[in-house]
């Protein structure tokens, strides 16, 4: 007599940041076809819940993040911006679902819930990303943590923004905090350490919900968790498959853009500890908030922000009206998003001359 075992797998899935995350990448640009290649490859190979864009960012990436809605590309599609309510209506009017992040430094978290609870009220799945977690006490990290499921979120992501924690940190942080939620979770590391991926595993070992991840690692800095390496982690442990063919293609194309975008030195410019990307920033959130990144260099792109070009141009002693900086600031993301590539330091000045 047979007997019939169903075996019991985890229920963690995979969250791919290739078309946001990956943006940020040192050197690195899209143009809208790009993106939307990208999606649908992604789309081949299985995936099917992505995080596609910043749509407070440029007119672009609202227009990419409608598309990929529209072509059902992605059972889940998501898109990010900051806990602030223009934010939320940019990406609520994309028909997207709603990925929020804290302010890397605040003072008050009321404003934060509040805008949180907002963010429910748009008729869409809602995650909030607890930036940086590894400069949190465990305590502090939990009553924050339940805050934002008071506060409405359907999942809650704990980054590892700065890139600093250990596979035995993560398994000490997340065996104390997801025990204490009853939400969904979310894990998003970057390797300025190399240790994403072994954080990712060691996250998955705690049972958590998703696990970001860019094709290639790409993103800012040196990048995050790689696709392909956490889906061979844990694909014999989870009901998700990806089609191996469509995962090739995939990898293909965005070599193919690596190579004509940035060239061989993306290779050792993303390297852990001692690539020159650890040193480089290129969102502008992150470039704005520099009490917590320590970088001297920018890749500037759809994703810049005011204070990098501020302070491109402070390097060249020169000075521009707040007005004409998002003149500016408008005219860089513009020629970014056409040229699918990263504006030079040097072009920057130029267009700033005409400013001044």
């Amino acid at each position: 007599m047979w007997i019939n075992i169903t075996l019991i797998l985890d229920v963690t899935m995979i969250s791919d940041d290739t078309l946001r995350e990956g943006l940020q990448t040192p050197g690195f640009a899209l143009t809208i076809e790009e993106k939307l290649k990208i999606a649908g490859l992604l789309h081949d190979t299985g995936i099917r819940r992505a995080l596609v864009s910043y749509p407070s960012a440029h007119a672009s990436e609202s227009a990419v993040t409608r598309k990929i809605v529209d072509g059902k590309y992605f059972e889940k599609t998501f898109a990010l911006g900051r806990a602030l309510k223009a934010d939320i209506d940019a990406i609520a009017e994309t028909g997207s679902n709603i990925s929020l992040h804290f302010p890397f430094i605040y003072k008050d978290l009321g404003e934060i819930m509040e805008n949180i609870r907002y963010a429910t009220k748009k008729g869409h799945e809602v995650e909030v990303s607890i930036v940086d977690i590894g400069k949190y006490e465990i305590p502090e990290l939990i009553k924050v943590a339940k805050m934002v499921e008071s506060a409405g979120a359907d999942v809650i992501q704990f980054p590892d923004t700065t890139g600093m924690l250990t596979p035995k940190d993560t398994g000490r942080i997340l065996s104390s905090v997801l025990k204490e939620i009853k939400c969904e979770s979310e894990v998003h590391f970057h390797n300025d350490m190399g240790l994403s991926v072994a954080n990712a595993l060691a996250a998955f070992s705690e049972n958590v919900d998703y696990i970001d991840v860019s094709v290639m690692g790409l993103g800012e800095r040196n990048g995050i968790s790689d696709l392909a390496s956490i889906y061979g982690g844990i694909k014999d442990r989870v009901n998700e498959r990806l089609d191996m063919e469509a995962l090739s293609r995939l990898y293909e194309y965005v070599f193919t853009l690596i190579a004509k975008k940035i060239g061989i030195n993306y290779f050792y410019g993303k390297l852990p500890l001692v690539g020159p990307y650890l040193g480089t920033s290129t969102a502008g959130t992150h470039a704005a908030a520099s009490s917590v990144f320590s970088v001297n260099r920018f890749s500037v792109n759809v994703y810049a922000g005011r204070a990098m070009i501020r302070e491109i141009l402070r390097r060249h002693s020169m000075e521009i009206s707040d007005a004409s900086l998002n003149v500016l600031l408008a005219e860089i993301k513009n020629a970014s998003v056409e040229r699918g590539m990263p504006i030079r330091e040097d072009e920057i000045v130029n267009m700033a001359g005409g400013y001044q």
